[in-house]
């Protein structure tokens, strides 16, 4: 049974304000199965965008989007402006993780 993406997306912003950090939804996607990228914004506004989804084995994982090791905030947010155009069903959520605790429960995928 899958879990609908807004309570997923509660989930994940609860979990980061539960450690202190700064985070909001930035776009609010379909409650149940918009898709979920989270924006984490780290030290010196180095960012990464990963994308929740499934792998071939039907596995939930993050997927990095641009980058895996990050880019400047302006062009992840270029590149989230061109994803949402697409794509008006997905979420974003930003946090804010200047020293990179916010914990994922699933694995991150290593970039293609």
């Amino acid at each position: 049974m899958r879990l609908k993406s807004g309570l997923v997306a509660d989930s994940l912003l609860r979990r980061a304000t539960g450690l202190g950090l700064g985070a909001y939804m930035a776009a609010r996607g379909d409650e149940d199965r918009g898709g979920i990228v989270l924006k984490l914004v780290g030290a010196g506004y180095r960012t990464r965008l990963l994308e929740r989804t499934t792998d071939m084995d039907g596995r939930t994982v993050w997927r990095p989007i641009g980058p895996a090791d990050g880019a400047a905030e302006t062009d992840m947010d270029d590149r989230l402006r061109r994803r949402r155009a697409v794509d008006g069903d997905m979420w974003v959520l930003e946090i804010e993780d200047p020293k990179g605790v916010y914990p994922l429960d699933d694995p991150v995928e290593d970039a293609l």
